[in-house]
């Protein structure tokens, strides 16, 4: 995909926004806008998992191995150790490689980077860090690796199922309010050193509007229950 292919899917702000924050040290500034979906699980039948046709072997599991899971922290860029909370990893293949992963978080979630954290009830999963690698990108394989972990979760007495994402990200915005059941409210979290400055809007509470050392005291959120 050429750079004017790309933009056109994730929109113009995200992308200079990904510019951005690939030359201002993590470190020092970090500013996210983002809005909160609660999604609709399809039923726990992983369905998602049979290939469409003959030729499609995509298979989708929670991962339990630590390779597995190791192999899923390396492509999606996410380590366990950036959060507190509970991660579980999910892999999809395609032809027995691995070609997109996926987390789910119980009890709370760190957003390390904007000295956020996330805070759960026990209904409550918080969908996160996926990716797709590139070589099979713009196959339909999110959708299905989504679908697999929402009904898997649901399973698992997960009813509140909810994900963020950044409203400038057109395609990832559009996917995700397609599979939601409504929209819960909107955060915006801003870091300069160890300094946060949060505000919520809609069904989301916030513990503080700032923390002074983000890093030791975290700024939490909450969402209103479904229930």
């Amino acid at each position: 995909m050429n750079a004017i292919s790309k933009i056109k899917q994730t929109g113009l702000k995200y992308s200079v926004a990904i510019l951005f924050n690939r030359f201002v040290p993590e470190w020092l500034f970090r500013m996210r806008r983002f809005v909160v979906y609660r999604m609709d699980p399809p039923k726990p039948d992983h369905s998602e998992t049979k290939p469409a046709n003959p030729n499609d072997s995509v298979s989708i599991n929670r991962c339990t191995g630590e390779s597995e899971i190791t192999a899923v922290e390396y492509l999606t860029y996410f380590r366990r150790s950036y959060s507190t909370g509970n991660s579980i990893a999910y892999g999809a293949k395609r032809n027995d490689q691995l070609a997109a992963g996926m987390w789910a978080a119980t009890d709370c979630f760190d957003e390390n980077e904007l000295g956020v954290r996330v805070l759960l009830n026990p209904k409550q999963t918080w969908l996160f860090a996926a990716r797709v690698d590139k070589e099979f990108r713009r196959q339909g394989l999110y959708s299905k690796l989504l679908n697999f972990v929402m009904s898997d979760m649901l399973q698992q007495g997960f009813a509140d199922q909810l994900v963020s994402v950044n409203p400038d990200n057109i395609g990832s915005n559009r996917i995700h309010q397609r599979l939601s059941r409504e929209t819960v409210g909107y955060v915006l979290a801003i870091r300069f050193l160890k300094t946060t400055f949060c505000w919520t809007w809609g069904e989301i509470a916030k513990d503080a509007t700032i923390s002074w050392n983000s890093t030791a005291n975290p700024i939490g959120i909450r969402f209103e229950s479904s229930e």
